[in-house]
């Protein structure tokens, strides 16, 4: 059955596809199925794929559960995995569990408990809402939004780049969105609806406190022997230098791009 244009079946019952073999349904624009009721998938025997070339894969329980469940094993991999949940998080294996919720974090274990780590810092507290560092991720524009952009003297080192996490923080200390640094020393845009006052906690040196010093520039007064670093905003104002009251002890920085 073929058409120049369209292809309408209809019956006041039901319609049936049946084939010995092999089926095939091609479109090459969309394919849609409103279902009122129910929408069932059986493979028997060679497994089931869902495979999207480009774009998201979106499955969505509006009023219910999503259950998934495997005989064997569950593998997931991604450049980074993102599980959240507005009232708690249970992880559970052989009996062992890890309970994550706003009253705190609770381990539970029969067996031996083991944590292995370079270092160990316990510190003040602080928690990240899930749902607002998803908003936070999606980056929807709103009426209001803040970046930041930090010089590159603080992440590309003689040494090499580090990674730098950054945190934004409101006033009431709650984390309002969380990353690393982009290849530009940029965060993400924080959109907000609302004129919002907020800080940023920047780790250059994944927690680890050591002096970074740069390329020594010998015009500029300083303590002997002690490291100096100069910073040139890109956007700075092209203003030149104004000389103090000793200008004949000012030094000669017209080679250098400082301006106020």
């Amino acid at each position: 059955m073929t058409s120049a244009r369209s292809t309408h079946v209809a019956s006041a019952e039901h319609t049936a596809l049946t084939a010995g073999k092999d089926l095939a349904v091609a479109a090459g624009g969309k394919l849609f199925a409103n279902i009122r009721e129910s929408l069932r998938l059986f493979v028997q025997r060679a497994g089931m794929r869902l495979i999207a070339a480009a774009g998201d894969i979106d499955i969505k329980a509006l009023s219910d559960s999503i259950n998934v469940l495997a005989k064997l094993q569950i593998t997931q991999t991604a450049d980074k995995i993102i599980i959240s949940a507005r009232d708690e998080v249970q992880i559970s294996g052989g009996g062992s569990y890890v309970k994550f919720s706003k009253a705190g974090i609770e381990h539970g274990t029969d067996g031996a408990f083991a944590a292995h780590a370079a270092t160990h810092s316990f510190v003040g507290p602080r928690s990240i809402d899930a749902v607002q560092q998803a908003a936070f991720e999606q980056a929807v524009p709103r009426k209001y939004s803040q970046q930041l952009m930090v010089d590159a003297a603080l992440w590309k080192l003689p040494d090499g780049v580090r990674a730098v996490r950054y945190r934004f923080l409101s006033e009431a200390n709650t984390v309002l969105g969380a990353g690393n640094l982009d290849a530009q020393g940029r965060s993400a845009r924080l959109f907000t609806e609302a004129s919002q006052p907020a800080a940023v906690e920047l780790d250059v040196n994944a927690g680890k406190w050591e002096q970074i010093v740069t390329e020594r520039v010998d015009e500029i007064s300083s303590p002997a022997g002690g490291p100096v670093l100069v910073f040139d905003y890109a956007d700075h104002e092209d203003a030149p230098i104004v000389p103090g009251d000793d200008d004949a002890d000012d030094p000669d920085l017209s080679r250098y791009d400082i301006t106020a």
